[in-house]
């Protein structure tokens, strides 16, 4: 995602594990991404090939919206060239592509395209009195360590209205990866594909609102085998349901809500070697909000998030016995998940054009 296609960034704090998904231990962030009508170019530069670049583009019209835009950063090098010349620099480019159709006041259709490419080149590890006296110093010579980051997401989705009270909606994304992390002995590329749906349904009546939904991930991790690692493969498999609603009494609002996911994880190498494990995920949330004036309102709420391991949290680094160089990577066990409970109190005060939000 880049910086160009941010409308803004919604901070809840102490929530979300109900309808965002395992992970929201201390609450969501939400990115609110935008439709460009018209176009704009940006571009700089400093020292030391410091540059950067932006564009977007679009369309946005009452029954069909597209948007395009990308970004471009680098930094030159800051350090001394290695043993075979090579420099330590940093480059980022990122690209976004969104459509959206609505043929029907009832029928809405979307979708989007997302590619990321990175390459860092970055300096060994560097006594930190060494580097305070020579900002420059390549300690012992050594050559730098490269890591490459490629990643391409596709997403399409659908929204029904079925009548005043009840909406669908349905999305679905595929995105792959590739990381490439290469120093001086040793190259460990890895792959990751995943693939998620979502099926939801919203209905509203009168003081009632309730949210309801389906949610599935398919991820897995492909390893290839390095001298101190064999090729290796990680499945990582959810399928959750939840359910949140809220009911407005007067001018106080009362919401609850639970989630209940399953996480399945598996592990194989070239070795032969098979590992498996599954986990229960469970999730709630209660809360209350009252207006005090007409800019002020004051809340409170209890949640109960978990935290499943991401893929890569099975690894271990690996180094070289006798240089202590980095070697690559092996499995060091599954993880149990994370579980936090937030109590929140607090305020929110509406301001022209945001909202001021305090809590404890």
């Amino acid at each position: 995602m880049t910086l160009a296609s941010i409308e803004r960034v919604e901070i809840v704090k102490g929530a979300g594990g109900v309808t965002s998904g395992e992970g929201a231990l201390a609450g969501t962030i939400n990115i609110v991404t935008r439709e460009h009508s018209g176009g704009e170019l940006r571009v700089a530069g400093g020292n030391r090939g410091q540059r950067t670049a932006d564009f977007a583009f679009g369309h946005a019209g009452e029954r069909f919206s597209v948007s395009m835009d990308g970004s471009h950063s680098g930094l030159g090098a800051q350090g001394a060239a290695d043993d075979i010349g090579q420099h330590d620099r940093t480059r980022v480019d990122a690209f976004a592509l969104r459509s959206r159709l609505r043929p029907t006041d009832w029928l809405e259709v979307r979708a989007g395209l997302n590619q990321y490419d990175s390459l860092g080149v970055f300096r060994r590890a560097i006594p930190r009195d060494l580097i305070n006296d020579q900002p420059t110093v390549n300690f012992g010579n050594k050559r730098y360590n490269r890591l490459d980051l490629d990643s391409l997401r596709g997403s399409v989705g659908a929204t029904v209205i079925a009548s005043q009270r009840l909406r669908f909606e349905a999305d679905y994304s595929s995105e792959d990866k590739t990381s490439q992390l290469r120093d001086q002995f040793a190259l460990n590329p890895r792959d990751y594909a995943y693939r998620s749906t979502r099926l939801a349904a919203f209905w509203t009546d009168g003081a009632l609102s309730l949210t309801g939904g389906y949610e599935r991930l398919e991820g897995e991790r492909v390893a290839a085998a390095t001298d101190y690692s064999p090729a290796s493969r990680v499945a990582r498999n959810s399928e959750a349901g939840f359910l949140r609603g809220s009911y407005r009494l007067g001018g106080t609002v009362l919401s609850a809500g639970v989630r209940e996911e399953t996480v399945d994880f598996h592990y194989a190498d070239a070795t032969g070697g098979s590992l498996g494990r599954g986990e229960r995920l469970h999730s709630w949330e209660l809360g209350a909000s009252r207006p005090v004036s007409a800019r002020m309102q004051v809340f409170a709420s209890y949640a109960r998030a978990v935290a499943a391991p991401d893929i890569d949290r099975f690894f271990a680094p690996t180094y070289d016995p006798s240089t202590f160089d980095f070697a690559g990577q092996t499995f060091n066990g599954f993880i149990a998940p994370v579980r936090a409970d937030t109590v929140n109190l607090g305020s929110r005060f509406k301001m022209d054009d945001a909202w001021l939000s305090t809590t404890l």
